[in-house]
């Protein structure tokens, strides 16, 4: 999986979220019979903060923009939604946008959405103390203040440490890929060295049948030639048996012409 592909696979599982978040949202307002005017206004607002993260992650255009429009739209469903029902149950959400954002492995959107967090956390204190935070004083607060940024903190640098893991394991993975080419190379050039030499050996065995072919041509051809000068050996035999039975034939004939005469 390239670097390309993994930022698509986070953006849609975020932008999911985001929409879970916006349904489960809209359907506890409903629940706590929120007034209609405020429950449109959540929808409109994640709806404008929804569509264009959808747009551009399944578009695959401006990927890298698609961690702060989550952002921001996750800071103003969350603003919205505890507005709308001051509870210390929705503070939560708070927390809960934190971790959606964490899942980028990024730690500037997570920064941001810890300052963002930290600004709202003040502020619901001081405007709603009495509903979300019951008997918490000021020192409290400056403690729910450094929880706030621990935990920002710890994810910024799990995602730091998590965003040097990917980069190395995206660097292996190209290494790996060039020494498969490598090998994808190495095997064709076998191949077709096996090939060149499968195609010489069809080319020797034709070769060598030729080969025995002009031989037992050449053997036949001798044999032939061994019974012709083994027949003009046995002609010539003949020959001069006869030339020898002539000549006494005639010594007779000489003999008796001397005896004649």
């Amino acid at each position: 999986m390239t670097q390309k592909d993994f930022v698509f696979e986070k953006n849609k599982i975020v932008t999911r979220l985001m929409l879970f978040s916006l349904v489960l949202g809209l359907v506890v307002d409903l629940i706590n019979k929120v007034p209609i005017k405020t429950i449109l206004t959540l929808a409109i607002v994640g709806l404008i903060a929804l569509i264009p993260c959808w747009v551009l992650t399944y578009k695959r255009k401006l990927e890298n923009l698609v961690k702060y429009i989550v952002v921001l739209g996750m800071a103003s469903l969350s603003f919205l939604l505890i507005k709308s029902h001051p509870h210390t149950a929705n503070y939560i959400l708070l927390y809960y946008s934190i971790a959606v954002v964490s899942m980028f492995q990024d730690f500037k959107p997570i920064l941001i959405m810890g300052a963002i967090n930290f600004i709202l956390t003040n502020y619901f204190y001081f405007q709603y103390q009495d509903i979300m935070f019951p008997g918490l004083d000021s020192q409290k607060l400056i403690s729910l203040n450094l929880y706030l940024v621990l935990i920002t903190s710890v994810l910024a640098f799990q995602s730091r440490i998590g965003k040097k893991m990917t980069a190395e394991l995206e660097e292996k993975n190209t290494e790996l890929a060039k020494d498969k080419e490598r090998i994808d190379i190495l095997l064709s050039q076998l191949g077709e060295t096996l090939a060149t030499i499968n195609e010489f050996s069809m080319n020797l065995m034709d070769n060598l049948e030729t080969i025995k072919n002009i031989s037992g041509e050449i053997t036949n051809t001798s044999l032939e030639i061994a019974n012709s000068i083994e027949a003009q050996s046995h002609s010539i035999t003949d020959i001069n048996q006869s030339m020898i039975e002539s000549n006494d034939e005639i010594q007779l004939v000489t003999k008796a012409a001397a005896k004649m005469a």
